[in-house]
């Protein structure tokens, strides 16, 4: 009986975990601008390449998220032993506000930062030359 309510809270564990990181993962998307979040798009976005953005913003970015996966790191740590789900929400929270604050401080707003992180999934390049970037 014992065995099965540790399996169960393990469990609980693992799926608020898994959860907050779904929820970590948007964070920078959700912290845009109250504007933005208001404004609708009537069509799809062209998908964005490296020539999109400046060397610059790509230097920013790979500097930004090195910051934003320490973040997330740190974030995953702690909730780890988290079993409350509004402390998780606490700690997502805090950990999304230090995300953007790591981009800002970077010099980009978050939704250049989340368009070049678009673009990432979908040019092998691009990844490359913001692997070169933050080496």
């Amino acid at each position: 009986m014992t065995a099965r309510i540790m399996q169960r809270k393990t469990m609980w564990k693992v799926i608020t975990m898994a959860a907050a990181l779904c929820f970590l993962a948007a964070a920078p998307l959700a912290a845009q601008e109250g504007d933005q979040e208001q404004q609708e798009y009537e069509y799809q976005q062209p998908e964005q390449t490296a020539e999109d953005f400046s060397d610059s913003d790509l230097e920013k970015f790979a500097q930004a998220q090195t910051e934003v996966d320490d973040i997330r790191s740190e974030y995953s740590d702690e909730l780890s032993g988290v079993e409350d789900t509004e402390k998780a929400r606490e700690l997502q929270d805090k950990y999304a506000d230090q995300m953007v604050k790591a981009i800002e401080d970077a010099g980009l707003d978050v939704q250049t930062y989340n368009e070049i992180s678009m673009a990432l999934q979908n040019d092998p390049e691009l990844q490359e030359k913001i692997d070169e970037m933050g080496n």
